[in-house]
Formats: C-alpha cells, structure tokens, sequence
C-alpha cells in the first residue's frame, strides 16, 4: 500500500525533475534530541554517597543544577542537584543509595533549561560539513534554522527559535539521519500541497466508507456518522450458509435530524421488512480525510488506491508555480546566464503543462467512481 512518506517521495521526484538546481546532502553523526535540556542515560552507579550516571551528553550541564532522572528501574529522582561533571558522558548527584544499573535506556531533563549550543537540542553535527552555511537544513520533516556553523568540526550551531522552524514539528532525529541543505521543495510544504489535493478533489471525487446496525423490529430509524454526506447502497445479511447480502429498497436519508434525538443529525430511516437482529450496511460519502503520519495508509484518506496518480498530479502542479520564484536579484550577470535556459514563466509552463494532466486523470477517475458507486433507485416515504 502506498503511505503519506511515498507520496512525498514520488512528488519530490516529479518536482524535481524541471529544475536546474539539485540540493546538497550530508547525514548526521550525533542525534538530535526534541526537548531542550534532555540526554538519555545508559548506565548509573551508586556506591552509598555519590550516583554517576552515564549519559550521551552532558557538555550542557551546569554544576548545582536541578536534574530530573526518570525512565530507570532505580535511582530516579525529581528535582536533584548535579554536584559534579567529571566528564563529557557523565554527572554526578549526591545521594546515599548503592546498585549498579546498565543496560537500560532513561533520561536526564535539566529543569528551566537555558539557551546552549553544547545541547543537542541546539547542535546538528553532520559527517561533511563542507556544505553547511548559516540557512534552512532539513531532517526528517522537520526544518531547522542553523544560525552559525563550525566547518572544521562539522556542527551547526541552531538559533534560540530555530527547531520547528516554518511551523513543522520538532522531533528526535538519529544519528546516521539525512540532512538536505536549503531544500528546494521542503517536505513539509510537499505534505500540505498533498493534502490540499485530497480535500480538493471533493465534490467531484469522494471518500467512501461504511457503518453497520442490528436491525430492531420496533424501530426503523438509525444514526449515521456525522461526517456522512450521501448513501451510495444500503444491504442486510440474509439468514443461512449463504451469506448473502440482499439490497434494502426502502430507505431514507436524513441530513437535518433533530440533535435532541440523535447527537449526529444524521440518519437513515429503513422501511423494508428486515428480518429482526440481522447486520444491515450502509456504505456513505464523505469528504476526503488529510493525512498526517509518514506511516499513513493513502486509503485512510478514503480515496481509493487508483487516485494516487490523481493526487500525485494535483500537488505536482501546486509546488511547480512557484518554480520561477527568483533565486538570484534580478539584475545580475546570474540571473541573465539562468534566464538564457530557464527563461522567465518556465515554472508557469510547467505548472499549466502538470494542470492538465490533473484534469486528464481526475476525469478518469470521476468515470470510475461513477462506474463503482451508480445511483441507485430506491423508495423513500
């Protein structure tokens, strides 16, 4: 099945392929931590006075600082003092319980964290740092602000307000993670341009999606989902080995029901003579659904697999308008040198040459659906 991260891959490809530009890459070699202040812990020793823990980094830390140790079996506390900082990797606090611990994964959290670049909440240390200048990098899906760097030692030092940068979320990145310098097409815009897509295919394409109900002898009107728009089929599983679904005739569908009554305003009233406690099935529209995880199914939009192509298309051609954004000043020797091969309205051209392919396909599938999902006559009282 294909997921949300494939749809950006496959957008990204597309996109990519009309400019001239190609974004520069390294990978990390430290992680990158998602809380200010944090580092995890991998070991801890107490020998009745003094508990040194062992931890990725603790560079940051500042002797006579409250530390909150949390995640092991033992030898966690709230709100203790680092009494020293014999190394790199390691603390001390002062305390008077033995044991030994290793092997085991907790975290270290300074409490009020102040702004340093010795956190790896605030350095991105990379294995090429030839690259690296003061700008916008990109891990995973988050965008970062590097606001100075060090190309000796291969760091980048991240401003005070430069995680989460442009509005994406901040997150854990590990180490060996790519990093892309100034990205030409951020993924995060990629994720927002696929998901105006999705919701803008509807009214023309829909999502599709089912409910079912005990059908009661006394009663003959049930709720819908709130987000149900239309009933596409409405059926009721017979009794004995076949299995069969036979289709309701009778039906009605109420999209102003009284909220007193029932909580969805939505629902179906069935009028044929159902045999009593059998399953019935309504398959309803509704909008398209956005996706937000990379791990997202393309089908928990409620599309079907065959609109990916559809999708792909539809953000293609959003990102490709702002391909004759300038990247130089206007009146340079650069700009004449890029307009003799990428002349002015190119990034135009390619958006309406992309547009149309969007509308070729959306027809089709708008064909297809209409061919899955026909309109289906049924009585109503």
């Amino acid at each position: 099945m294909t997921t949300f991260k494939d749809l950006v891959d496959e957008v990204v490809i597309r996109v990519s392929g009309y400019t001239q530009r190609q974004d520069q890459a390294t990978y990390l070699v430290q992680a990158v931590t998602d809380t200010p202040g944090t580092t995890s812990i991998s070991a801890a020793t107490g020998n009745g006075t003094t508990i040194t823990y062992t931890v990725a980094n603790s560079s940051f830390m500042i002797v006579g600082s409250s530390v909150t140790i949390s995640g092991l079996s033992s030898l966690n506390f709230a709100n203790a003092t680092i009494a020293s900082i014999p190394s790199k990797t390691s603390f001390t606090v002062t305390n008077s319980t033995a044991g030994t611990i290793s092997g085991q994964s907790g975290t270290a959290a300074i409490q009020n964290p102040t702004y340093n670049t010795s956190d790896w909440y605030y350095q991105v240390k990379v294995q090429d740092g030839a690259s690296l200048s003061r700008g916008m990098i990109e891990i995973d899906d988050e965008l970062i602000w590097i606001d100075n760097f060090d190309q000796v030692n291969n760091i980048g030092y991240v401003s005070p307000d430069g995680r989460g940068y442009r509005g994406t979320m901040v997150s854990e990145h590990k180490s060996g993670t790519r990093v892309t310098i100034n990205p030409s097409y951020p993924r995060s815009v990629v994720q927002k341009e696929i998901n105006n897509a999705i919701t803008g295919v509807y009214p023309d394409l829909f999502g599709v999606y089912y409910t079912t109900f005990p059908f009661v002898a006394a009663r003959n009107t049930y709720p819908l989902p709130s987000e149900a728009l239309n009933v596409l089929a409405c059926s009721w599983q017979t009794i004995g080995p076949s299995k069969e679904w036979l289709p309701v005739r009778r039906w009605r569908i109420d999209k102003t029901a009284n909220i007193a009554s029932f909580s969805t305003a939505r629902t179906l009233s069935v009028y044929d003579g159902i045999v009593p406690g059998r399953t019935v099935q309504v398959i309803y529209s509704k909008k398209p659904t956005e996706l937000y995880l990379n791990s997202d199914d393309f089908t928990d939009s409620g599309l079907d697999e065959s609109t990916r192509e559809t999708i792909i298309l539809g953000a293609s051609y959003r990102i490709a308008a702002y391909l004759d954004a300038p990247r130089v000043t206007g009146m340079s020797v650069e700009a004449d040198a890029l307009d003799q091969s990428n002349p002015s309205g190119a990034g135009t051209q390619v958006s309406r040459y992309l547009f149309a392919q969007y509308k070729e396909r959306l027809l089709v599938e708008i064909r297809r659906q209409e061919e899955l999902y026909p309109p289906r006559v049924h009585y109503t009282r």
